[in-house]
């Protein structure tokens, strides 16, 4: 999987590539504002669950703290897809 940036800067390199209809040129600042911001918070929730997975010794509460973290990196992973 590849590693969760700290803070994204959506805005450095401006792209106009076409994926399924959705386009990055067409977001005002106020959507790409919002998009940096919660790409930013899946980000921090996917840290921190791996982080309480990681001091958790109940073998079906660390599972399920990994499969919590899991679903949101692929949220972090979906959002980050609409930006190429």
């Amino acid at each position: 999987m590849p590693p969760i940036p700290g803070k994204m800067n959506l805005r450095a390199t401006p792209q106009s590539q076409q994926k399924e209809g959705f386009s990055v040129a067409n977001l005002t600042s106020k959507e790409l504002t919002a998009l940096e911001d919660q790409i930013g918070c899946e980000a921090t929730l996917v840290k921190k669950y791996e982080a309480m997975a990681c001091l958790c010794t109940d073998q079906k509460v660390r599972q399920d703290l990994q499969t919590i973290a899991s679903k949101h990196r692929a949220h972090f992973n979906t959002l980050v897809s609409f930006l190429n």
